[in-house]
């Protein structure tokens, strides 16, 4: 029973964060998109894309050795994390304590969550619903 309900609370969550980094890939898309296209006509071209690469690599590369190391990479990408994380953290600690208890990380749109992927409304989340949830959420399951 016990194990029936990490792995029931495993599945929500994980549904919830894919969802979550669906809707922000969504929207940096967007964003990165608007960025490459400097000339602002509706399409990337080649150059477009390289320079926008460039400036993406020179970003990385604190030191400006022309080579980014695996430190570098890292922060580049902690840094940009940092701030989804510090807002994910705080919609999850609902009594604003700067802790998140077990209670507070199942609840967060768990119900939510678990009738999406419940398909058939029987109260459980079958291995066949959990997989086309994330089918329908991202195109394919990922072994």
């Amino acid at each position: 029973m016990k194990n029936n309900l990490i792995r029931g609370t495993i599945i929500v969550l994980t549904a919830g964060l894919l969802a979550t980094g669906a809707i922000a890939a969504r929207k940096n898309w967007e964003e990165r998109f608007n960025r490459l296209d400097t000339d602002k006509d509706g399409k990337i071209s080649q150059q477009e894309m390289k320079v926008g690469r460039i400036a993406h690599f020179k970003e990385m590369d604190k030191n400006g050795d022309g080579m980014v190391t695996k430190e570098e990479h890292k922060a580049f990408v902690f840094a940009k994390m940092e701030p989804r994380l510090d807002k994910r953290f705080q919609k999850m600690d609902t009594d604003n304590d700067g802790e998140i208890s077990a209670e507070e990380f199942a609840a967060k749109k768990q119900t939510r969550h678990f009738n999406r992927m419940d398909v058939d409304g029987d109260g459980m989340i079958s291995r066949d619903e959990a997989e086309k949830a994330a089918k329908k959420r991202h195109g394919k399951m990922r072994n």
